[in-house]
């Protein structure tokens, strides 16, 4: 028998199961059923029978809940119990499932099982597994039993009792039976009754196959998924197929059209045989595709390629090293504004051309030629020639440096990209103007010039022009017409590629180096200190800005992919250590650090992001001279902490980039925000370099030489400042030695009260005009100069009031209405007759005086009257001076001291005279005034002098002020505003309360007052054409300038000793 709860195998009779305690009912089988299961024969041992829910004893515990079974599978046949159809009389059969659909009570108790019997090892292998076809040994003996009882099997053989034998109650019955038969159709539902107690199952049976089924489904699911992903990649990948082959088709008609458009229009290349001009062109394909542009217009419009376009913008340079720190930063912050105005459809570039100047050119742009006849000039001439020369010579190079700023739009067509290039030109310009940089744009002549400058370094057929395309042929057809573009003017005769990182044209051998390494942080002085090599280079700073979203997305991942290297580590050492923000790794914490600030300076600090490109192409002579710059180039980096590599394999690509075009395609760029790209400021010392100027010495910063061409200033008028031996006097002669080699038809005007510019007089064949109480050569104060158009009694007038009022010392307000009235008398007669002898002078003047009703008439008069009859009437006479000559130097050193200021101020008026009369004539005049704080003895004074260095420039007059009294100037207000509004200043060595005064009215910086406080004889500040330059300029002592210009005793007394050994041995 079987234990009904435990299913463990007991003796027939016994009462109380001893696996598990559960009482039994001893059932005693009946002898048919005896007989029965006799004649049964099992090949292996029979299964324990089955019980009854009926012959289960009351009192037996019912049976432990089992878990969920799963459904048997439905084989298409529905078989009643035990293989036989019930009669009405029997109990209805049960699906020996049902358990298995009943619901399990929602908390079963379950309690530990009773110890198992042992089992048959094989039970579990004859078990049927799930999912798995063919039969197994269980459902073979399935059949067989089936077969026994007289069961119709699957296969429709009937058993050996035949089809309805009737089966006794008490036969024993296999408990799994129900489990391995296949149900049999059946056209009716079943009637199911309550199975018997089933025996004890494994409980984790079931949960396992329901995995099995969750398993199945879900990669049922993914497979279905991946199919669909499958599909979703194929009809991608066809749909990209067919775009491509669209754009083929696509290229294949442009191409067809361009093709057809070439045929129809110009050749590419035409022959240089059929040019019509005798300019020799470049007609070589390789080196015109190198220029990297397609055409470049005569207004300046370049079109590198279809749709895109670029203008050029040159710019000056600025003090930005020397400058005080207050103004570095507003020119900072200036540049960082300029380039925040351009979005990323604006492309901008920026390129410090530097060019050794040859020396050959140089000398003959330099060195004054000879003037036939001119035998005292020439001696001077070749003097200046062999000064500039030894400065050349002890200067390694002397480079020009140009600046450029480039614009680039795209468009469909130069018409449409012209508004954009002219906006963009303009704000450019605009902005450079507020921070007192001149600019101009750079038309096409002057881009060709430079583009030719650098394709063609000695270029033997000069300066090309679009004039040279202008040329028309013997049927009228110019040459733009019969196709020939500016490429053929400027392009390079070869462009060889040496290796990978050289490449040579024209004899030169070049290479483009790139800023690999980045340092920390941007210094201000990085681009300056490389733009003072004195190589041959072209740097480029290659700009385009981000779209302003697309900048804070990508820093918003950046931040989000550095908390998540920060949890990871954070993660990896939790464990051993708790991790604060101070223990990350240093790198991590920087980048953080660096992150947070670009959002703060894209969100909050209006700075935008920037893609940043910085190239430099360097060429020479020579592949070791090249290499050598090379070095110099990664020296200067390697300063900053950075680090410039040369091009490979992109030598051609660095050769476009270096030209002013605005092209730029090699793919190295940094990203970065405004602040440390405006930091590359292109700003370096101010150089002055005008051609036909005059020599001013050289650069102390750059050791450039400085020519400076002041009849171009806006206002030309200048001083010339500095303490006692600095070299105030020579600076003056060697100007008017200039002025006087140079400009033939000028004439020069000397107010010497130091008998100073004798010498030079002599040497120059002027004529000196000596002023004093015992010469015989005399002023008129009166004399005027009627001029078309003109009202030249007004400003007679302040003349003769400030000479009065010097006479006087003072005047009283009514005194000063009679002057204005008794000049305007005395006028009368020369202005109905013109005559010259009508001219009044001062003794006409002091009778008016006493002819007028007012007492304070006479009592001028009488206050005057020592200058009319006196001891000091040397101003009472008629003009007897009659100056021919282009050079005269009034000499008023024999006048009494108490007589300079008046005699200088005298003489100004009659140089203003010869100023006016050589206005009609067209003749330039410069002025000399030495010891000019004289003049500013009284506001009538100064405020003649304001109105002469006001109207000079309209009368083509150039004054200069020479003094030593900086302290005058400086404190009176109309003095010192001509100070600030001079164009040209020369400030020497000076005192520290001058230097530090100075500062203050020109806007000097701390270095620039320093400079003027330790500056020796022929050093110190030149302030020209709005830039200021610390220059030096000594003249050799052994050259017959100096000799000309010294005004050193010891010096003096030299020469003159020289002089007297040179005449006695003449006379021996």
């Amino acid at each position: 028998m079987i234990c009904p709860n435990c299913n463990c195998e007991l003796v027939d009779g016994t009462a109380v199961c001893p696996y598990c305690g559960t009482p039994l009912a001893a059932a005693s089988p009946s002898a048919d059923a005896t007989a029965t299961m006799s004649a049964i024969q099992h090949p292996a041992a029979a299964p324990a029978p089955a019980y009854r829910a009926e012959d289960v004893p009351a009192a037996a515990p019912a049976p432990m809940p089992e878990a969920p079974q799963p459904a048997a599978r439905d084989n298409g046949a529905q078989a009643t119990a035990y293989g036989r159809l019930e009669t009405a009389a029997a109990p209805a059969p049960r699906d020996p499932y049902e358990d298995y659909y009943r619901e399990t009570p929602s908390a079963p108790s379950y309690r530990e099982p009773a110890p198992q019997s042992a089992r048959d090892p094989y039970e579990d292998y004859y078990r049927t597994a799930p999912n798995r076809g063919g039969q197994a040994p269980a459902e073979r003996d399935a059949r067989a039993n089936r077969a026994a009882y007289g069961e119709r099997d699957a296969f429709g053989s009937a058993g050996a009792y035949g089809e309805h034998a009737a089966v006794p109650t008490t036969v024993p019955r296999d408990p799994y039976e129900d489990y391995y038969r296949q149900p049999e159709a059946s056209p009716s539902a079943a009637a199911y009754r309550e199975p018997a107690p089933q025996t004890g199952r494994d409980p984790h049976e079931d949960y396992r196959d329901a995995r099995r089924a969750d398993d199945s489904d879900r990669r049922g699911r993914r497979e279905e998924t991946r199919e669909d992903v499958r599909a979703e990649g194929r009809d991608a990948r066809r749909q990209q197929k067919l775009n491509a082959k669209a754009a083929k088709a696509r290229k294949r008609r442009e191409r067809a059209a361009e093709k057809a458009g070439k045929k129809k229009g110009m050749k590419r290349l035409l022959p240089t045989e059929d040019y019509p001009g005798t300019l020799v062109l470049r007609a070589d394909k390789c080196t015109q595709d190198a220029l990297g542009y397609e055409l470049l217009c005569e207004d300046g419009t370049i079109k590198l390629q279809q749709g895109v376009y670029s203008r050029v913008v040159e710019f000056q340079d600025a003090s930005f090293q020397a400058a005080r720190e207050s103004e570095q930063r507003e020119i900072y912050e200036n540049w960082s504004e300029l380039l925040n105005t351009f979005d990323n459809t604006v492309h901008l570039q920026v390129k410090i051309l530097c060019r050794v100047i040859d020396r050959d050119a140089f000398r003959e742009d330099a060195f004054l030629p000879p003037v036939e006849g001119d035998y005292a000039g020439n001696r001077f001439r070749r003097d200046i020639n062999q000064i500039i020369e030894s400065k050349v010579a002890e200067t390694q190079q002397n480079v020009e440096r140009r600046r450029l700023f480039i614009v680039t739009v795209e468009a469909p067509t130069r018409e449409q990209a012209s508004p954009q290039l002219a906006r963009a030109t303009e704000q450019v310009m605009r902005s450079l103007k507020n921070m007192g940089i001149s600019s101009e744009e750079v038309r096409g002549n002057e881009l060709l010039r430079i583009i030719d400058s650098i394709t063609n370094p000695h270029d033997p057929r000069g300066f090309v022009s679009f004039d040279d395309l202008k040329v028309t042929d013997e049927h009228g057809k110019s040459a733009i017409q019969l196709g020939y573009t500016t490429k053929d003017l400027v392009a390079p005769a070869d462009l060889t590629k040496i290796d990978d990182t050289h490449i040579s044209w024209n004899g030169f051998v070049g290479q483009a180096l790139y800023l690999q390494k980045w340092a920390g942080s941007v210094r201000s002085d990085m681009v300056s200190s490389l733009a003072e090599l004195p190589i041959n280079q072209v740097i480029t700073l290659d700009m385009t800005s981000w779209e302003q979203s697309r900048a804070i997305e990508t820093i918003e991942s950046m931040n989000t992919d550095l908390k998540v290297q920060k949890s990871d580590y954070v993660l990896k050492h939790s464990q051993t250590m708790y991790i604060t923000d101070e223990m990350l790794p240093t790198n991590l914490q920087d980048a953080m650090e660096n992150a947070r600030d670009l959002r703060d300076d894209l969100v909050s600090r209006d700075q935008k992001m920037w893609s940043l490109t910085c190239t430099t192409m360097t060429w020479a002579d020579s592949l070791e001279d090249c290499d050598e710059n090379s070095g110099a180039i990664q020296d200067v980096f390697r300063r900053f902490t950075c680090r410039a590599v040369p091009l490979v394999k992109l030598q051609r690509q660095g050769f476009a980039a270096m030209l002013p075009t605005g092209r730029c395609d090699i793919p190295y760029v940094r990203n970065l925000t405004t602040a440390p790209l405006a930091a590359l400021v292109p700003f370096t010392s101010v150089e002055l370099m005008e051609r036909g100027g005059m020599w001013m010495g050289q650069n102390q910063t750059s050791k450039n030489f400085i020519f400076y061409n002041r009849r171009d200033a806006v206002a030309p008028n200048g001083f010339i400042l500095g303490k006692p031996g600095r070299g105030k006097s020579v600076t003056a002669k060697n100007t008017i030695l200039w002025t006087l080699l140079t400009d033939p038809t000028a004439e020069v005007i000397v107010l010497d009260p130091e008998r100073e510019y004798i010498n030079v007089a002599r040497e120059m064949d002027g004529e000196v005009v000596q002023i004093s109480g015992d010469s015989h050569t005399y002023i008129n104060p009166f004399d005027l100069e009627l001029v078309e158009g003109e009202q030249p009694l007004a400003m007679k007038v302040d003349a003769i009031m400030s000479m009065v009022e010097m006479m006087a010392k003072n005047l009283s307000p009514m005194q000063k209405t009679l002057v204005d009235r008794c000049v305007s008398r005395i006028y009368d007669r020369y202005f109905a007759t013109h005559d010259q002898r009508d001219i009044p002078t001062l003794i006409d003047f002091y009778n008016m005086l006493n002819q007028q009703p007012e007492p304070e008439g006479r009592m001028l008069a009488v206050t005057i009257e020592r200058y009319v009859t006196g001891q000091a009437s040397l101003f009472n006479h008629p003009t007897n001076v009659n100056t021919h000559k282009r050079f005269v130097v009034y000499d008023i050193r024999d006048c009494a001291d108490n007589m300079k200021g008046l005699a200088l101020l005298i003489l100004l008026d009659q140089t203003w005279n010869r100023i006016v009369r050589n206005r009609e004539r067209h003749v330039r005049t410069w002025v000399f005034i030495d010891e000019m704080q004289l003049l500013f003895e009284n506001d009538y004074a100064i405020s003649y002098f304001d109105q002469l260095w006001t109207r000079s420039r309209k009368y083509g007059a150039i004054p200069t002020g020479i003094t030593q009294n900086i302290e005058r100037i400086i404190n009176n207000e109309k003095s010192r505003l001509m100070l600030a509004n001079s164009d040209f200043l020369v400030l020497l060595g000076q005192s520290a309360s001058d230097a530090a005064a100075l500062g203050e009215v020109i806007k000097l910086s701390e270095r620039q007052v320093a400079m003027m406080r330790n500056a020796g004889p022929g050093e110190g500040l030149l302030v020209a054409g709005g830039k200021i330059i610390p220059f030096e300029n000594r003249i050799p002592t052994d050259s017959a300038i100096y000799r000309m210009v010294t005004t050193k005793l010891d010096d003096l007394i030299q020469y003159s000793n020289e002089g007297g050994r040179v005449d006695a041995a003449r006379r021996g």
